[in-house]
């Protein structure tokens, strides 16, 4: 027998086919099956950290912000990692994006759920006050302040256009931040408009910021833009969407397991896999324990 465990984003209608999906899962003979719909802000979270280690697999159904409240659900909480199998239902949905999709109408639950995953690794931001977990993208600089925009705008406006107008706001009021980064014995202190700590490729529905980083291996794609100009970022817009790299004086593409980032200046605004975080210090590594997905 199978003990799994459904966390599904209930703010969001479930498409047809994940709601067919979920009644196999409750008729098939082979599986324990628990359905649970989040009901309020770090709900999949506090799940998540229940069922760990009394369950064999979870069932993420929803997007990047619900299967990051997961992922710190686990990370804190004692037992063995269940497998995860992504059920994409979110705006942007990137971290899926690094793996194949099974065919759900083909294979029976029990099938797909005894099938070896892919395992990942999980990344770690920390502050004077705070651990994240993360398994895609932490971004220091604009983009932080572009999520602190959003979670302003998200109620007014939705999911999508609410970003188009908060990247537009965040254009307007944006300061380029002075910021000392360090990785591989290397120290920078400059104006930096981003620093971009990647654990896979993409971020922002689909923009390609770190081409080629495979968060099934154990390093960082650095991506670091320093005293660039919006109409530069802007500019080069196409370019992340087409996966190319932007060349560029003030921009670079490095690769390392270790990054510290610092302002003497106060606070500094960040995101982890769109959650906002602000602190002075951050400190960005590999968490001991991996995640095995299947999708």
């Amino acid at each position: 027998m199978i003990k799994v465990v459904s966390i599904q984003n209930g703010a969001r209608k479930l498409r047809r086919e994940h709601a067919s999906f979920l009644f196999a899962c409750q008729k098939d003979k082979n599986i324990d099956f628990i359905n649970y719909q989040t009901k309020h802000a770090n709900h999949a979270k506090e799940i998540a950290q229940s069922v760990k280690g009394k369950c064999d697999l979870l069932i993420a159904v929803g997007g990047d912000g619900t299967l990051n409240e997961i992922v710190n659900g686990l990370c804190v909480a004692p037992g063995k990692n269940p497998k995860i199998f992504l059920l994409p239902g979110g705006t942007g949905n990137d971290f899926h994006r690094n793996f194949i999709a099974s065919n759900l109408s083909t294979q029976s639950p029990t099938n797909l759920f005894s099938q070896m995953g892919e395992r990942v690794y999980i990344a770690c931001l920390q502050t004077n006050t705070e651990t994240r977990y993360f398994l895609n993208i932490a971004d220091v600089g604009f983009g932080g302040s572009v999520v602190s925009e959003l979670n302003l705008l998200r109620n007014k406006f939705g999911a999508g256009f609410s970003y188009f107008i908060a990247i537009i706001r965040t254009f307007f009021k944006y300061r380029k931040p002075v910021l000392t980064l360090s990785y591989n014995g290397v120290e920078r202190t400059q104006k930096f408009f981003m620093i971009a700590i990647c654990n896979g490729p993409l971020f922002g529905n689909g923009l390609i910021v770190s081409p080629g980083t495979n968060p099934r291996e154990k390093q960082f794609g650095l991506v670091i833009l320093g005293d660039v100009s919006m109409i530069d970022y802007l500019r080069n817009l196409p370019n992340l969407w087409r996966g190319k790299r932007i060349k560029h004086l003030e921009i670079n593409y490095e690769t390392t397991d270790e990054v510290t980032i610092s302002s003497s200046l106060g606070d500094v605004s960040a995101e982890t896999d769109g959650e906002f975080i602000s602190s002075k210090n951050f400190h960005l590594s590999f968490h001991a324990e991996m995640l095995e997905f299947l999708t």
